[in-house]
């Protein structure tokens, strides 16, 4: 409107003598009359957009797409534990459908949290926020997960001394023949999940079967590393994160599984974020366990399977040198075109094979050992995150 009046406004200089004087006024007045619109639109337009500025994001993190396993390093161990306490819960939650996952916000009164412990006391405590059910990132054809599941469980928490920084504990989820016990079947039962985007429906509906996360902890390991997940505020990219990968499945029912992939398959399923160059493995115990019930986990000591793997690889190298004297021993003797000849060849062929493909193992598997040592070396846990919206790659931080 203002650049219409502007315009208007130079118009009326450039024709001025057209229509006489009383056309000229009349035109300044309309002019004017717009200009006056235009700044008064403005005004009122101000504090609107300032009050849009100024309003507050939404709070917390989503969970996004899940990660690829890592493979577990034996020697990279964390100096702590995670100190579980979570505690039963009977009342209905409520369950809404995202773009993502099955999103369920954990209200005040659900008390659950877990700290990393170690020698020097709880370095980070987490409290639990929200629940996030999605199926895992799809593979390519041909290509598999380091831990085999179908549907995975997020708890998403917030560091209780540190608002901003995250902990994501995914707990994969396997179908299995009258699993003992089944951590979502709570949820579900007596429940309709949402089935749409922005849908609501409540959950965990029967008092008789309350959720119980803890038994996600007992006697578990997590592989444990930095990352980030995307923040539910728009103007915050992501957020920093703790990744807690369980490094075992979890039963459920194949009703359960039934059940809410009738829901979730109508999300997209995009492929899975690559796994982390570096994840330590840490175990858990209940609250108020450390240190008398609650000792971190030891770490391998590669240096005598590395020697033996070594030890394998070079006399996988003599074998193979041995069978290819054989193989040129045999292309000699087929000039003679017997039989014998031909099948002592073939025989020959097949055992140079094997051999090429038993030093490849062993080379594989030193190799692996090799770099497993190597970062166990270099690798320093830290409890410090990486920069909120630093967009760090999973596992570029070894802690």
């Amino acid at each position: 409107q203002v650049t219409s009046g502007l315009k208007f406004g130079m118009r009326l200089v450039s024709n001025g003598s057209s229509g006489g004087l009383s056309g000229a006024m009349r035109r300044l007045s309309a002019a004017a009359a717009l200009l006056a619109a235009a700044a008064a639109a403005i005004s009122n337009a101000a504090p609107a957009a300032a009050a849009q500025a100024s309003a507050p994001c939404p709070v917390g993190a989503s969970s996004g797409r899940g990660p690829r396993w890592p493979q577990q390093n034996p020697a990279l161990t964390a100096p702590v534990s995670l100190s579980y306490d979570y505690r039963p819960y009977h009342s209905p939650l409520e369950a809404e459908m995202t773009e993502e996952a099955i999103s369920i916000p954990i209200p005040p009164e659900l008390f659950s949290s877990f700290n990393l412990t170690g020698d020097a006391g709880a370095a980070e405590q987490y409290k639990l926020k929200s629940l996030e059910l999605r199926r895992p990132g799809r593979l390519p054809e041909g290509a598999g997960q380091v831990l085999s599941h179908v549907l995975e469980l997020v708890l998403l928490h917030e560091n209780a001394v540190n608002p901003g920084v995250w902990a994501s504990v995914v707990l994969p989820l396997a179908i299995a023949v009258d699993p003992t016990t089944d951590v979502l079947a709570p949820l579900l039962a007596g429940a309709r999940l949402p089935g749409r985007y922005g849908e609501r429906r409540p959950v965990l509906m029967l008092a008789s079967q309350p959720l119980n996360l803890s038994m996600a902890f007992e006697d578990a390991a997590f592989l444990a590393y930095w990352s980030d997940l995307p923040s539910r505020c728009t103007a915050q990219l992501d957020v920093p994160t703790r990744q807690l990968l369980r490094n075992a499945t979890l039963d459920i029912a194949q009703s359960t599984f039934t059940t809410a992939l009738r829901a979730l398959e109508v999300l997209p399923q995009p492929p899975p974020i690559p796994a982390a160059n570096a994840a330590w493995l840490l175990g858990t115990c209940p609250a108020g366990g450390y240190p008398a019930n609650c000792s971190t986990i030891q770490a391998v000591d590669l240096s005598q399977p590395l020697l033996e793997a070594r030890t394998l690889q070079d006399q996988a190298m003599t074998n193979l040198r041995n069978r290819k004297s054989e193989m040129d021993q045999a292309l000699i003797e087929l000039k003679n075109t017997t039989l014998s000849s031909y099948t002592t060849a073939v025989t020959a062929r097949d055992n140079l094979k094997d051999a090429e493909i038993e030093l490849d193992a062993a080379s594989s598997t030193v190799e692996k050992y090799e770099a497993w040592e190597a970062q166990a070396k270099s690798a320093v846990w830290t409890s410090s995150p990486p920069a909120a919206g630093g967009g760090a790659a999973p596992g570029s931080a070894p802690s």
